[in-house]
């Protein structure tokens, strides 16, 4: 794609409208002070097309806030407070305290009206619109005269530059550059305000101010130029750069673009000022305080939950007046009071994302002699699938935090960080590989390295927090928090084709729409007005959408539409939809591995014109086999032939679904290695994407690198251990195994290995269940089954799952446990010294006896007692036997009938925990020494394992103790622990006992 295409696509493919004309048209408000920040925008667009796919990206970060239903959540939002520098351009010769030459005092006075709007303070600032409906908001943002400069010296935040360039000249963006080229700061960590003397565009004045919307964060024109005679000299004439500041952090005006005002209200996050609780407005005159206007009637169109202004009878408010009250409106300044808790997510999501480094800034902290340590960032993401490089059965990817210190050090300093509260797992999802950071004397940065592994675990995106704890004497922390993401790379089977995305149109919020060339009137558009292809809301082309739904004009071109796929893990990708094409018109569906604006080639596929009153139904497109495992863009695109334009939608699209292939089975003798974390769910899958295993790890024990192996295959079965098994089995060997760890692993069998075993038996499916194996099933003397089996069609396939409580080992499929009686119940009760045994049988047959075995793993089971059965019963007949000797700890017991020809049935293993009763208490509580005493009441002689864990469960110390009947003190002498609450548990055979709660002060 030649450069020239790459500016026009990056130009029109902006997800919400501009102004389109080549020279400001100034709208002012009453005494002359207007904006012209849309105006500006549009001359840099030209100048820097990447900055319209900055903001355009900004509106996509700001949709995706709100459709993870966060707009409520900025409320609370924690209070930043944005360092400000206010260059002062003044005419040569100008006095300070004359004219443009503003005092220090009024811009001080300009910084405090500021906070007070964004912060809703004092009765001017209160921040209540008068309309009754809106409440307006605390954005919770506030503003500081800087303290310190980009060099670390000292400042009042004020610089005073003399230029006949304070009569700042706005036809053109030469005059404005090389006035902000005379004085600058970082853009990138200072809000930057050039006051000047006057703003006009050729002969035409009047404006008051303009800034740049948070896209151009970082860029050397960002920030805010005002005239100075309104910064600070009123209330009511600050709220002038109250509106630009708004601007700044990607506010629109309550009426959107000044130059394309419509009411169109379909969409109130994309339509007019994107935001959805300032109602539809295109007034851009004066309004009196108190006079009510209502210059939309569009309030209630877009009916979401989102708008509050939809109909009464869907709950809103219905229809409002304009709200003239709001600090971005074009009403007399004297009436603005208010920013509205939509706005406020615009701001912060601005914030968060564009300007997120004005969080990290050091201009607001006065200059110290000391070394002050903080993160050089706030922080990032980084997804699973970047990680490259091998360890063990994983793969990672090293991520580089920056520490840095404020002042240079005359010696060494050492940065010690601490792992805050995040989602992710240490060692399972990360590893802080430096915990302690040496910034070498007369240096100022470092580097710590965080560790992000790539494993099979399905899970939701996880965050890693840092925070700097101390660090060598002299050195303070400062804003020190660094929040890291880890993005998930792996997707669950799928038996069935999964279906990765799929929309009826009732809404296109989550795709980018653009018209290329000079056709920008046709776009596309989801409504009711589609045509009659479909029932309810389609995807289709107009050129009106409010008057004229149906119309396009002739256009030449390809306006588009098309949105992002992740389909990396997935294979054999289809897209099937309805579609009907006008007579006159040639529609394309298109696939490209980029962004358009990226510059990808583009794979079209033509859709065959049709008339106006056909439509192809459940179009089927198989995407190339090149698009397996990538990330794409797709979308749709048209144009017409004829040259006058139709009263019928040209292209309509509806029912759209993005599938892929279904997870394979492996039937192969194969192994396959894994790292099985903590509460984990893993896949074990082969290179080629063959399923054998999901493991759910539902303890917190690290199994570590865990093989899978199928080792035995084939289609029909083999008798082991007693049991007529399928041929193919598994072993799960993990580097760390636990004898008493609880997971539920599925076994994936293919219809023809299930089908296999049914014929060889003459037994059904039903009847298959998971056993498990000491080790080997092919080599087990012994199986035992596990409990909760379920059998689930898995596409042809079928999905065995299980819940075992004994660690792994072999595990296979074979024929449920069939009793010689006729089984209603065996269940184990745990009494004050003994475990109670009772079992219920609905009918005997010929049934001799019944034998009690018992295991203190769930796996070596050995004879406890016999217990002669009736032998032939229609009734019920209720059994029972005592386990007068139960150890301390887990006990399994399983029940055998034995009938009268000597053939055995097993049952299904029941266990019983069995622990003493014992008391704890800890004295002194709290401590403020390193010795605690730990009193234990026991009912008889044990052995005790105690841990000591803080609060997040991590065990510091443990001490194994035998204690006596009656009354036991063990002391915990030289703890060195530090301050904090903390927890002492007491074990028997890995089994808790007691916990009891201590502070250390």
């Amino acid at each position: 794609m030649n450069k020239l295409l790459l500016i026009i696509i990056a130009f029109f493919t902006i997800g919400f409208s501009f102004a389109q004309n080549a020279e400001p048209i100034v709208v002012p408000t009453p005494n002359g002070n207007g904006c012209a920040t849309d105006d500006i925008m549009q001359q840099v667009y030209k100048l820097h097309p990447e900055m319209l796919e900055k903001q355009k990206q900004s509106e996509r970060n700001y949709l995706q806030t709100v459709a993870k239903g966060s707009q409520s959540s900025w409320r609370s939002a924690a209070v930043v407070t944005i360092p400000v520098v206010v260059h002062v351009m003044y005419l040569p010769g100008t006095p300070v305290g004359t004219d443009e030459n503003i005092t220090t005092a009024q811009i001080e006075a300009g910084i405090q009206h500021l906070t007070q709007a964004f912060r809703k303070q004092t009765a001017d600032f209160n921040g209540i619109g008068r309309n009754v409906n809106i409440i307006g908001s605390d954005v919770e943002l506030e503003f500081c005269l800087a303290k310190q400069d980009p060099s670390g010296n000292a400042t009042n935040g004020i610089n005073r530059v003399a230029t006949t360039l304070s009569n700042l000249d706005i036809a053109t963006t030469t005059n404005q550059f090389a006035m902000k080229d005379l004085s600058r700061w970082d853009t990138e960590r200072y809000l930057n305000i050039w006051l000047v003397k006057e703003i006009c565009s050729g002969t035409n004045c009047g404006t008051a101010g303009f800034a740049y919307y948070s896209g151009a964060h970082g860029l050397p024109f960002d920030g805010v130029v005002n005239e100075a005679r309104f910064f600070g000299s009123s209330p009511t004439n600050s709220k002038v750069h109250i509106h630009e500041v708004g601007h700044y952090f990607n506010l629109a005006h309550t009426f959107g673009d000044a130059t394309t005002a419509v009411c169109t209200n379909n969409n109130c996050l994309t339509d007019g000022d994107r935001v959805c609780d300032t109602p539809p407005d295109i007034s851009t005159s004066a309004v009196s305080c108190g006079a009510a206007q209502n210059s939309c009637t569009t309030d209630a169109n877009d009916t979401d939950v989102r708008n509050p202004f939809r109909s009464v009878a869907s709950g809103g408010l219905g229809d409002q007046v304009d709200l003239y009250e709001d600090y971005m409106d074009y009403s007399f300044q004297n009436c603005q009071n208010t920013y509205t808790e939509g706005q406020k997510t615009r701001m912060r999501a601005a914030l968060d994302v564009d300007r997120v480094l004005l969080k990290t800034s050091l201009g607001c902290v006065s200059p110290t002699t000391a070394a002050l340590a903080y993160f050089g960032d706030a922080g990032g993401s980084t997804n699973e699938s970047a990680a490259t490089t091998a360890i063990d059965c994983r793969k990672y990817v090293d991520v580089s935090v920056p520490i840095k210190l404020f002042n240079t050090s005359a010696s060494p300093v050492t940065v010690n960080l601490l792992v805050g509260t995040g989602s992710a797992s240490n060692n399972a999802d990360y590893q802080l590989m430096t915990p302690s950071v040496l910034i070498a004397a007369g240096a100022t940065t470092g580097n710590a390295t965080l560790r992000i592994f790539n494993d099979k675990a399905v899970e939701s995106t996880k965050n890693v927090i840092l925070n700097i704890g101390s660090a060598t004497a002299g050195v303070a922390p400062f804003n020190n928090s660094f929040n890291y993401g880890i993005l998930d790379d792996d997707v669950a089977p799928s038996g069935a084709r999964p279906v990765l995305y799929s929309s009826d149109f009732t809404g296109v919020s989550d795709w980018t729409i653009s018209a290329f060339n000079s056709f920008s009137s046709n776009v596309f558009t989801s409504g009711a007005n589609g045509g009659t292809c479909t029932t309810g809301n389609s995807l289709y082309v107009t050129n009106n959408t409010t008057t004229k739904p149906n119309t396009y004009n002739n256009v030449t071109g390809w306006p588009h539409i098309y949105r992002a796929f992740n389909a990396v893990g997935y294979t054999g990708l289809q897209a099937k939809f309805d579609y009907k094409v006008g007579g006159d018109a040639t529609a394309r569906a298109w696939l490209t591995s980029q962004n358009p604006s990226g510059g990808g080639s583009f794979n079209l596929l033509n859709i065959t014109p049709n008339n106006n009153a056909l439509c192809s139904q459940n179009y089927t497109y198989s995407f190339p086999t090149s698009f397996d495992n990538s990330n794409f863009d797709f979308g749709f695109s048209f144009r017409t032939v004829s040259t006058a334009p139709v009263t019928n939608p040209s292209f309509t699209i509806d029912n759209l679904e993005i599938s892929a292939n279904a997870t394979p089975i492996s039937s192969t003798i194969t192994s396959i290695s894994e790292y099985l974390g903590p509460n984990s769910t893993v896949n074990f899958t082969t290179a080629t994407g063959e399923l054998l295993t999901t493991i759910e790890n539902l303890s917190n024990h690290n199994y570590g690198c865990t093989t899978v192996e199928i080792d035995r295959a084939g289609a029909t079965t083999v008798l082991n251990a007693g049991k007529t098994f399928t041929s193919k089995t598994f072993k799960v060997t993990p580097t760390t195994n636990n004898s008493s760890g609880q997971h539920r692993i599925t076994l994936y069998y293919s219809g023809s290995e299930v089908s296999g075993w049914t014929s060889a038996t003459g037994s059904s499916a039903s009847n298959m269940s998971i056993f498990k194996s000491s080790g080997a099933i092919a080599s087990a003397s012994s199986v035992v089954e596990g409990t909760s089996v379920l059998a689930a069609p898995f596409g042809t396939s079928t999905a065995f799952s299980a819940t075992f409580g004994t660690g792994f080992s072999g595990f296979g499929i074979a024929n449920s446990t069939v009793l010689a009686v006729d089984l209603l119940a065996f269940e184990g009760i745990k009494g004050n010294k003994n475990v109670k045994l009772r079992w219920k049988t609905a009918s005997e047959k010929n049934n001799d006896y019944f034998i009690i075995e018992k295991s203190s793993d769930g796996q070596s089971f050995e004879a406890m007692t016999k217990v002669t059965s009736q032998g032939i019963s229609a009734d019920v007949l209720n059994y029972e036997t005592l386990d007068n000797t139960p150890s301390v700890g887990m006990n399994y017991y399983r029940l055998k009938s034995v009938d009268k020809a000597g053939q055995v049935a097993t049952s299904k293993v029941v266990s019983v925990a069995f622990v003493e009763k014992i008391k704890l208490m800890v004295y002194p509580n709290p401590t403020t020494t390193s010795k605690i005493n730990v009193e234990l009441t026991s009912d008889r002689d044990a052995r005790i394992d105690f841990e000591i864990v803080d609060i997040v469960g991590k065990t510091i110390h443990t001490l194994n103790q035998n204690v006596t009947n009656g009354l036991n003190t063990i002391v915990f002498d030289n703890l060195t622990i530090a301050k904090g609450i903390y927890f002492i548990r007491a074990k028997q055979n890995n089994v808790v006992t007691d916990v009891v709660r201590f502070v250390r002060l």
